[in-house]
């Protein structure tokens, strides 16, 4: 049912025809005369369709050839337009003449003259009039849209650039005709030849030495993309892309011009742009898109608007030549709607088309709609939210014209190289804005205004060249960072590599490095230098009266500075590093993190310092690595009341950080030495003058406590604008580097750090100060204040005082109250349980083995008695080293007894001699054990090797050398015997000794002879073997075969029973077991168990009787009664003052009583049966060993295969009558014949080596 009446309108349409004309000609642009001839019919059907049209679309083209139809009064109206009675001609001519003589003949003949393809040509004279209308935007309405965004953003100070088309020098010359020139200033005005190729440089040139120059601040720019490109390029290299600049474009410029700005300056480095890349703001066109896509659009519009006319006043019910051109003119005037077109096109009064605009504004080469104008209302309406648009410089401030803007750029911490925030950031931002706002606020600088342009380092020294160059855009005046010592030199760097170098100022790098104004000529630094803070410590050092100090730092900037700079302040104080200078060196960390390498570093250096017992440890050095050396000194045991750890800036709140986030299990440990550690610390602001200001204003402003580095960074900007202001007064050129530079390096002011004054020939501040600061309770606390210009220095902060170590309120000594040589200090070292366990095996092993020994042995020597001198006898020189042998054991005993300090200077030299220990008598160092164990151990080799001899008869073998056989005769006769006897408590005590581990420092145990000498290690090894080797060749033997050595000495008269000397040998093995057991781990205890054996021994000796002569049995028993009573007076001494004189004063006395009971027993009771030689000689040789008694007989005694062959021999002196004294007469042995003595001597060595 609805087919009929559409089937009709197709039908009527095939017939009605609805006739428009178009005109084009040469001048008409050839893509667009292309595009009609190929899609004008196509245009056609879909107007047609779109609509809905009762009738066919016919537009009838007519092509005018303007160039050689100059002549106006021959130009006719088209034939073909009058034969078909067309009403409306399209104008695409591009003539504005043509178009006057078509808006002419229009009026006349009542025609709809539509102009498209350009704009109404108000230069030529084209004005407005009743029957033509203006499809193409009117760049007069651009114009206003440019006044509007100026007086909305308040702007004044104005610069025009534009090129020669037609176009923009009609928009420029409506702005220049409009502007108000009561509010707005046109400052400067380049004009370019669109035609001529300018270069980037010329354009840098012009905008160089005229526009900034001019003091335009806002540029507007009236030009193709292509050249808008080109300008915003040259703006970023005039410094004029930045901050305090606005540039806005026109719609033409606007067209494409990110895509045409970014891929025109492809081989620009990209670090450099500034406006070229975000910034610009500019005007679209509402239909700009849609035009762009379709150069048909204007057409499309056109055709559309004069069918919806003719429909809406009867066509085709009303015939074409009924409906007049100026009726046609007036609907479409009244702006009716457009449903199938996708944008709105109206016209004002006059016939031109109206005007809507949307505003964009470029960021990252990408445009973002953020507002639009409308020709209706002219107000310029920011649909963006606020801090959305971004203006020159990335800054979302609008740009201020009116003012002078001195750009200063702050490189600040925002985020370290990790991406993770830094907390002093923020607060370096908020120092640096509270300082410009009082000084802008405060006009310091006049009519200059200080802008910031921040820029966040990211703490990456790599960054530096490309932020530079990014910043240099903004025409910078000076910078203000960056906060460390590695940044700087990296931007010194990038900055030094800039046509102009500008003044870089930090407040936070320290290093020594940066001192020279020669190498780093822009540089300079508010803060104060590392070196500054080794004077502080010197001077502190100084002040506790120190003279011998252990000194570790880290290899990195921070620590070579203060090192180097304490090296030279402790030269001149007096104060002596006593630690190697080649351990003291410790790795840095890497990244805050600490390396395999920076422990090894930190336990070596401590070690040093440890080896060298030093009291007070000095840290120059990193926090970031002073938890690791707070952990290895406790571990070195370097911490409590005796110690003083005093270091730079190490007790910060960076260490808890550390220590809180990757030393958890360890943190208790950590701050036993942290907590009365001495450290630095930031000088706080001055309470007069700029610091009070400073601090009320910041609390103010941010609601907390201001940090050193905002200081600083306040301190810094004060400094520049303290500078320009002096440089403005005097007319200098504060826009020249070197020039602000000089100014800067003379600058003298108080801020609130203090005098902010610049050392002469360097980069660094004048020194203002420290804070002293002391680890408490895991907290910092600021106890003293450094001033350097202060007479007194050190100044208290009230209400605190320093705890030292251990809790300690007062400070250590830097000495040991007494000396020890020792790699450690004696307060380090205790008791190894698993070195006391050692020991008591082994003198148990030895104390068994001896008792079996003795045991054995004696069932061999029981039989054999010893006569009793009871008469006179002639004493050889053997019965003189018997008796001696009495008082060397008495030493001998004296030197393993309880340690009597109040004896040890005087009775100790003795001792020792009788022990052999020739190390402790000559008071040689402990190294010297092992030399002495050496000999010790090649004589015990050697005594080995001689019994073998011995017992393998070697003096029958050498027979045919006589010098030989004497050799080992006299060995056997004499050095056997007093190696094996006398010598057997000293040796074994030596060879014991090796094994003595019974005390630890450092988490290592040490052997009690040499401290030195760790147990069980490497180096210890050798020597337990070689002692091991020595006491089984040795101890067996010569327990075994003691009681031999007496009855091998012919011509001996001093006898001792074998009983005695096993028994002895067994109780001298057990007090060198209790000794080594208890000596060094109980004194006491050793003194009261050593106490009780010794009285034992010496009630047992008593009763045993041990020697043949009374007067030896008396010595024998007064020795021991004095040994006695020196281990019961050591004993008790122990648990009193063991170093009173008071003891020694009673020992000697105990002594005298003792020794002079013993001289009036022996006067009054024992007569000496020893009288001085007067007979003959013995000449029995050493094998004629054994003297038994058998009544009137000898007999040999039957011994083992593994026994020394005993050999019978004449009767010794004590068995023969002796002369009286006063007979001449001497003593002589009947003399055997040589024959006789022979065969005897051979019967003999047969028998031995039967027995052997």
């Amino acid at each position: 049912m609805n087919i009929i009446p559409l089937l009709f309108s197709f039908a009527l349409a095939s017939v009605i025809e609805l006739p428009i004309g178009l005109i084009t000609s040469p001048s008409t642009d050839s893509s667009l005369t292309s595009k009609l001839i190929t899609d004008l019919e196509g245009l056609e059907v879909n107007i047609q369709n779109s609509l809905s049209l009762p009738f066919k679309v016919v537009v009838i083209w007519s092509y005018i050839d303007l160039l050689t139809q100059t002549d106006v009064t021959t130009w006719r109206i088209p034939k073909e337009f009058l034969d078909k009675d067309i009403k409306v001609i399209i104008d695409a001519a591009n003539d504005s003449i043509y178009s006057q003589f078509l808006t002419y003949t229009a009026i006349q003949n009542n025609y709809l003259h539509m102009v498209v393809a350009r704009p109404i040509d108000e230069i030529n004279g084209e004005t407005p009039s009743s029957n033509t209308l203006f499809l193409e935007t009117c760049y007069d309405s651009q114009a206003y849209a440019f006044l509007d965004i100026i007086k909305n953003f308040g702007w004044s100070n104005i610069g025009l650039v534009y090129d020669q088309s037609s176009n923009n020098v009609i928009l420029a010359n409506t702005f220049k005709d409009n502007y108000d020139t009561t509010a707005m200033n046109i400052l400067d005005e380049i004009v370019i030849d669109a035609n001529d190729k300018t270069s980037s440089t010329d354009l840098t040139t012009r905008l160089e030495s005229t526009t900034r120059d001019s003091g335009a601040r806002v540029i507007l720019v009236f030009t193709n993309p292509v050249l808008a490109a080109q300008l915003l390029h040259s703006a970023d290299e005039s410094v004029m892309g930045g901050s305090g600049y606005a540039w806005i474009l026109n719609s033409d410029a606007m067209i494409d011009i990110a895509e045409i700005a970014q891929n025109s300056h492809a081989d620009v480095d990209s670090t450099t742009f500034g406006v070229l890349k975000t910034g610009a703001v500019g005007f679209i066109e509402e239909d700009a898109d849609y035009h762009t896509e379709d150069i048909l659009a204007t057409f499309r519009a056109a055709l559309t608007l004069i069918c919806q006319g003719y429909v809406k006043l009867g066509f085709p019910s009303v015939p074409v030549s009924s409906i007049s051109g100026s009726s046609l003119w007036a609907y479409m005037v009244s702006n009716p709607t457009t449903p199938t077109l996708p944008y709105r096109l109206n016209f004002d009064s006059t016939g031109v088309k109206k005007s809507y605009y949307e505003i964009y504004n470029m960021a990252d080469f990408h445009l973002s709609n953020i507002g639009y104008w409308s020709q209706d209302t002219r107000k310029i309406v920011i649909t963006a939210g606020s801090g959305e648009i971004q203006w020159p410089g990335f800054s979302t401030s609008v740009p201020n014209d009116k003012v002078p803007i001195i750009q200063i750029g702050l490189l600040y911490p925002g985020h370290d190289s990790n991406g993770n925030t830094y907390a002093d950031g923020q607060t370096i931002i908020n120092g640096f804005e509270l300082a410009r706002k009082e000084i802008n606020g405060d006009h310091l600088l006049g009519d200059y205004q200080i802008n910031a342009v921040l820029k966040d380092t990211l703490m990456s020294p790599s960054l530096a060249a490309v932020n530079i160059k990014s910043l240099e855009k903004e025409n910078i005046l000076g910078y203000i960072g960056p906060l460390t010592s590695t940044e700087a030199l990296s931007y010194i760097t990038a900055i030094s590599s800039t046509a102009d170098p500008k003044p870089l100022v930090s407040y936070g790098a320290t290093s020594a490095n940066l001192t020279s104004s020669e190498t780093y000529s822009s540089f300079l630094r508010t803060i104060q230098p590392d070196g500054l803070q080794a004077v502080a410590i010197a001077m502190f050092i100084q002040q506790q009266g120190w003279k011998k100090i252990c000194v570790i730092y880290t290899n990195d900037d921070f620590g070579n500075g203060v090192y180097s700079s304490f090296i030279t302040n402790v030269e001149t104080l007096e104060i002596t590093i006593i630690n190697d200078e080649d351990k003291r060196s410790i790795s840095p960390a890497v990244d805050g993190v600490v390396t395999d390498d920076t422990k090894s570093d930190i336990d070596d250096a401590l070690a040093n310092c440890v080896r060298h017992q030093l009291k007070v440890i000095v840290y120059l050095g990193s926090d970031n690595v002073a938890a690791e050396v707070a952990k290895v000194g406790y571990e070195k045991e370097l911490h409590g009341s005796d110690y003083a750890w005093i270091g730079a800036m190490w007790i910060t709140d960076n260490l808890v950080s550390i220590i809180s986030k990757n030393y958890n299990d360890s943190a208790s440990d950590i701050y036993e030495v942290v907590n009365g550690g001495i450290g630095l610390g930031f000088s706080p602001a001055l309470t007069t003058g700029a610091g009070p200001e400073f601090v009320a204003n910041y609390k103010s402003n941010y609601s907390v406590t201001y940090t050193t580095y905002a200081m600083l960074a306040y301190d810094t900007l004060y400094l520049y604008a303290y500078t320009i202001q002096g440089m403005i007064s005097r007319g200098e050129d504060f826009n020249n580097g070197k020039e602000l530079m000089d100014a800067l390096r003379s600058a003298d002011f108080t801020g609130a750090s203090g005098k902010v004054k610049f050392s002469e020939g360097t980069n660094d501040r004048s020194a203002y100060g420290y804070s002293v600061v002391n680890g408490q309770k895991g907290k910092i606390v600021t106890v003293k204040l450094y001033d350097p210009l202060n007479p007194n220095m050190f100044t208290d902060v009230s209400d605190t005082t320093i705890v030292w170590g251990g809790g300690s309120s007062s400070p250590p000594s830097d000495e040991w109250s007494s000396n020890y040589d020792c790699p450690f200090a004696k307060n380090m070292v205790t008791i190894s349980m698993d070195g006391v366990i050692i020991v008591i095996c082994i003198g148990t092993f030895l104390f068994f083995m001896t008792l079996g020994l003795s045991i054995f042995s004696f069932r061999k020597w029981r039989q054999v008695e010893i006569q009793q001198i009871t008469e006179p006898v002639v004493r050889s020189w053997k019965d003189t080293l018997v008796q001696a042998t009495i008082l060397i054991e008495f030493f001998q005993f004296v030197a393993i007894a309880p340690t009597f300090e109040s004896l040890k200077i005087v009775i100790d030299a003795a001792s020792n001699i009788f022990m052999v220990d020739f190390m402790k008598v000559a008071n040689a160092g402990k190294s010297t054990y092992w030399t002495m164990l050496s000999v010790v151990c090649s004589l015990c080799y050697l005594w080995f090797f001689l019994v073998i001899l011995i017992m393998a008869n070697a003096e029958h073998w050498l027979k045919q050398v006589p010098f030989c056989q004497r050799t080992l005769a006299l060995l056997n006769a004499a050095y056997l015997p007093f190696f094996g006897n006398t010598m057997f408590l000293p040796f074994t005590t030596l060879l014991l000794d090796v094994y003595v581990c019974d005390h630890k420092a450092q988490k290592h145990s040490f052997v009690w002879r040499d401290c030195y000498m760790n147990c069980w290690d490497d180096k210890h090894y050798p020597y337990i073997a070689m002692s091991a080797l020595a006491i089984s060749c040795y101890e067996p033997i010569a327990v075994f075969s003691r009681p031999l050595w007496q009855q091998a000495k012919t011509g001996l008269n001093l006898m001792i029973k074998p009983f005695f000397l096993l028994f002895k040998t067994c109780v001298q093995i057990l007090l060198i077991a209790i000794g080594k057991s208890l000596q060094g781990t109980s004194p006491i205890a050793h003194g009261v168990v050593f106490s009780i054996l010794f009285i034992a021994f010496t009630y047992i000796t008593f009763k045993l009787k041990p020697f043949n002569y009374s007067r030896c049995n008396l010595w024998e028993l007064t020795s021991l009664i004095a040994v006695s009573y020196l281990a019961f007076l050591a004993t008790i001494s122990n648990a009193a003052d063991p170093a009173n004189v008071a003891w020694f004063i009673v020992l000697m006395i105990g002594w005298a009583i003792i020794g002079g009971g013993a001289f009036l027993i022996q006067k009054k009771y024992m007569p000496n049966l020893l009288v001085p030689p007067g007979g003959a000689k013995s000449k029995r040789k050493v094998y004629d060993a054994l003297s038994l008694r058998r009544g009137n007989e000898s007999a040999s005694v039957d011994m083992d295969n593994s026994e020394l062959a005993l050999k019978p021999h004449d009767p010794s002196p004590a068995e023969q009558s002796v002369i009286e004294p006063e007979n001449d007469n001497k003593v002589e042995e009947e003399p055997k014949p040589q024959e006789e003595e022979g065969e005897e001597n051979q019967n003999i060595n047969e028998n031995e080596d039967h027995e052997s």
